[in-house]
C-alpha cells in the first residue's frame, strides 16, 4: 500500500463534492462500477470548485498490518508520515475548474479503478467507494467528508489483501483549500 494509491481519480473525485445548491444531490451504486455516462451526469448535477491556489495535505491517521513486526510497522509510519504532513499547493486553472468531475469519468474508463458509489447532497456531504486493481491485488477506497467551492476535508480508508502479509488498511486525511489566486506567469 503507497501513497501512489491516491489516483487522480481520487482527486477527481473530491473536487467534484463540493457543495452545490439546494437541488443538487446525486446518489449512485453500482457494484460493477459506475458507467462514464453515469458519472458525467454527477458532473452536472454538481457545483464547480472556484479556480485558483489549494493548499492540499494528506495526513495518515492509522495504519494496521498484522503480522508485520512492530518496527516494521513504525518505519512504514515514518515513511508515510515524512511524504504525508507536508502541505503541498496546487494551481486549478479555470478551464480545470470547469471540467469539474469530468476527468473521473473519463479516468475510470481508461484505468484499473472503478467507482461502485457516489453520493453527494446539497450541503457538499459526500460518500464514495471505489475499487483500483494494482500489483498486490485490489485495494478497495472508502471517501467521506464535506467541501465547499473552496475547502474539502475527506477521509479516506483503504484496504487490501497483501500477499506476504495479509490484510492490510490505513485512513488518511486530505484538506484541501482554496488560499489565493493563481501566480501569474
Amino acid at each position: 500500500m503507497r501513497l501512489s494509491l491516491i489516483t487522480p481519480a481520487v482527486a477527481a473525485l473530491a473536487l467534484a463534492a463540493c457543495g452545490g445548491g439546494d437541488d443538487n444531490s446525486v446518489a449512485m451504486e453500482s457494484e460493477e462500477g459506475l458507467t462514464a455516462q453515469q458519472l458525467e451526469g454527477a458532473n452536472a448535477a454538481m457545483v464547480k470548485p472556484e479556480p485558483g491556489l489549494y493548499r492540499a495535505e494528506v495526513q495518515l491517521l492509522d495504519v494496521d498490518i498484522p503480522g508485520l513486526p512492530p518496527e516494521q510497522v513504525e518505519a512504514m509510519k515514518g515513511m508515510f508520515a515524512d511524504q504525508s504532513n507536508t502541505a503541498t499547493q496546487y494551481c486549478l486553472t479555470p478551464e480545470q475548474a470547469e471540467k469539474g468531475f469530468e476527468e473521473l469519468a473519463k479516468s475510470s474508463q481508461n484505468t484499473d479503478c472503478k467507482v461502485q458509489k457516489f453520493n453527494a447532497d446539497a450541503r457538499g456531504v459526500i460518500d464514495a467507494s471505489m475499487t483500483c486493481r494494482n500489483g498486490e491485488g485490489e485495494a478497495k477506497m472508502e471517501l467521506s467528508g464535506q467541501g465547499t467551492p473552496t475547502t474539502l476535508k475527506l477521509t479516506m480508508e483503504m484496504s487490501q489483501e497483501m500477499t506476504a502479509v495479509g490484510p492490510a488498511s490505513m485512513t488518511m486525511r486530505i484538506d484541501q483549500e482554496r488560499i489565493g489566486e493563481c501566480p501569474a506567469g
